[in-house]
């Protein structure tokens, strides 16, 4: 669990250092407090059926991130591997970013353009 409010300094910058390593320090402060730990039960408690017509007749890019410390680069190729496998007649588009788990705080424009068909 992690806490995006906390005061501790030494708490704070491995928090920016995991989720915004490449977003400056007074930046990161803007958009630190959309980090939150807390969803509702809900999501990870509720099954979800992955069908072909549903989830796999839905056009899916991936924007994968280069260098992300929160969700390492192996495992968005394990998450990309385990949906194409699940829905081959429908891969995604996967793109390639440099940076951090939050590319929308570090290089928005960049984000813009990968996003754009």
């Amino acid at each position: 669990r992690i806490n995006p409010l906390s005061q501790d300094p030494a708490y704070v910058e491995e928090l920016r250092q995991t989720h915004y390593h490449d977003t400056a320090p007074d930046r990161f402060d803007r958009w630190r407090s959309a980090l939150s730990p807390d969803l509702p039960l809900a999501i990870p408690t509720t099954p979800v059926i992955v069908t072909p017509q549903r989830w796999g007749s839905v056009p899916r890019t991936f924007l994968r991130c280069a260098d992300d410390r929160a969700l390492p680069p192996a495992v968005q190729d394990l998450m990309i591997a385990e949906a194409d496998r699940a829905m081959p007649g429908n891969p995604f588009t996967v793109r390639t970013l440099p940076g951090s788990h939050s590319p929308f705080a570090a290089r928005p424009r960049e984000l813009a353009a990968a996003l754009l068909p």
